[in-house]
């Protein structure tokens, strides 16, 4: 199982993975009609599941139940670029590998801390879907080790109680030019 992100390109994707494997968007809204439809044209109706949102304290739960995080992004401008997402932090939250896009500030990181691939910038549903086939074939020990190493960066590092403090000496030095 997989959950994702980049909408359209992950139900493409979902043709190249196993039979077994769904592809899952939890708590998709405005855009489920849509992709729905995209998931019954493309014939893989039947390995894209879509799921109601769910309150923040279950989230973790959720996506621990995946097997690969996807993050892909198609970049269209410096935002994009430089953006990063929140489903980043809640798969290292919950341990799992991730795959982004290359050329982002996402890709920087999962590059930095080892924590899963990059894709091309182009973004196929083959290049995302053998990553994600690659990132499931490592061996159980080292899946283990990643979880716990990615799970312990997420509460030491990518954190409100390390976060703030940077924020609060950013804050520091504008008022200290003004």
């Amino acid at each position: 199982m997989t959950e994702a992100t980049a909408p359209d390109l992950c139900i493409s994707a979902a043709r190249f993975l196993p039979a077994d494997w769904a592809v899952v968007f939890l708590g998709v809204t405005w855009m489920r009609p849509q992709l729905e439809e995209q998931a019954r044209r493309e014939g893989v109706e039947d390995r894209v599941r879509f799921l109601d949102p769910v309150p923040p304290s279950e989230l973790i739960g959720f996506t621990r139940a995946a097997t690969v995080g996807l993050t892909p992004i198609r970049v269209s401008n410096r935002s994009e670029r430089f953006a990063l997402s929140n489903k980043l932090f809640e798969y290292m939250q919950a341990g799992l590998p991730i795959v982004t896009s290359e050329g982002t500030a996402q890709a920087e990181i999962v590059r930095e801390l080892d924590a899963g691939a990059i894709i091309p910038w182009e973004n196929s549903p083959e290049s995302l879907a053998a990553a994600t086939l690659a990132l499931d074939q490592v061996p159980a020990e080292v899946a283990r080790l990643r979880a716990a190493r990615l799970r312990n960066l997420a509460r030491e590092r990518f954190c409100w109680e390390v976060e703030s403090k940077v924020l609060l000496d950013v804050y520091a030095g504008i008022r200290t030019r003004a």
